[in-house]
């Protein structure tokens, strides 16, 4: 499967090349495994990120056969 390539727009005053290389690296991977944060309301009333799929459970399930 061929994903396109996403481009990634942040303000190059807050951010080295170097970030932006390693974010926009990030980004593809997370789009060519369908990965993606979804946010959440915790108990306490902040809000979190939570990564969906949950990656390890999934690694679990894969490693085990369950």
């Amino acid at each position: 499967m061929r994903v396109p390539l996403c481009t990634i727009q942040v303000n190059s005053q807050v951010i080295r090349p170097e970030e932006k290389a390693m974010l926009s690296c990030l980004v593809n991977i997370m789009v060519a495994l369908e990965l993606r944060f979804v946010q959440e309301r915790a108990e306490d009333g902040q809000l979190v990120y939570r990564l969906d799929p949950w990656v390890f459970r999934t690694a679990l399930m894969l490693a085990y056969g369950r």
